[in-house]
């Protein structure tokens, strides 16, 4: 328990801790209206192309980062062009 304790005294550990804490208490009210629209296979999607743009960048030898930045930028746009995004969103009741 003195090891958890002692941790904290480390400015990046406290910084880490208080970054954590803000980032669970926004994003707690933001998961709740994800869910509520039924967005979360979008996000699932965005996700696993930023993925395959890091694998990609590393399969080409340029910057990942680069890569993973166009690769969800561009699937989000196009998602977003799509029919399917021009449906009016019901909410559950």
């Amino acid at each position: 328990m003195k090891i958890m304790i002692e941790i904290f005294r480390l400015e990046f550990m406290q910084n880490a801790f208080m970054a954590g804490t803000m980032l669970s208490l926004v994003l707690a009210v933001v998961s709740f209206f994800v869910v509520l629209r039924r967005l979360s296979f979008i996000s699932v999607g965005v996700a696993h192309s930023a993925f395959g743009g890091v694998a990609l960048g590393t399969l080409l030898g340029i910057s990942p980062t680069l890569t993973n930045i166009s690769a969800w930028t561009g699937v989000a746009a196009r998602m977003s062009m799509s029919p399917a995004s021009l449906t009016t969103w019901t909410f559950v009741t």
